[in-house]
């Protein structure tokens, strides 16, 4: 499993600012913008739950993260979509899919769906239950802000 902190390069735009996260492997992008350097990195955020999802929706990998370089910044992905994407990695290592982790759940279909569903706010404990049913456990982490973040 990984961490979902991300590079992300902001550069001045107009009167405003852009920032992108383009990995290496090009098909995990994704661009957002704010007046402030600040607003951009709140609003990637959100750009990195969007990718995250989508590259579940899709049945892809999310890529590790690349190392910051020298003039980026960081994103770090919320918890809660911390956890969905480790849980759509637990599932990829065992060969699984939605249905299968439905079927480890006591034949709980629709939690398994909800689980996987990052617009969903799934609860600590159900997320734990699924962890559990592919053989893992949910571990929580907290680091220091990095530049008053």
């Amino acid at each position: 499993m990984h961490d979902f902190t991300f590079p992300i390069t902001v550069e001045k735009d107009g009167e405003g600012y852009f920032g992108h996260i383009s990995h290496p492997n090009g098909t995990f992008q994704g661009v957002t913008d704010g007046a402030s350097v600040a607003e951009v990195l709140e609003n990637a955020v959100d750009m990195l739950r969007e990718m995250i999802s989508a590259a579940v929706v899709n049945g892809e990998d999310i890529p590790s993260p690349g190392s910051c370089a020298a003039g980026t910044h960081e994103v770090t992905a919320d918890a809660l979509t911390s956890a969905k994407a480790q849980l759509h990695l637990a599932l990829r290592a065992q060969g699984l899919k939605q249905g299968d982790l439905g079927a480890r759940m006591k034949g709980d279909y629709k939690a398994a769906k909800r689980l996987l569903d990052f617009k969903h706010r799934s609860k600590a404990e159900h997320l734990e239950q699924a962890f559990r049913a592919v053989g893992y456990r949910l571990h929580v982490s907290a680091a220091p802000l990095d530049n008053g973040q």
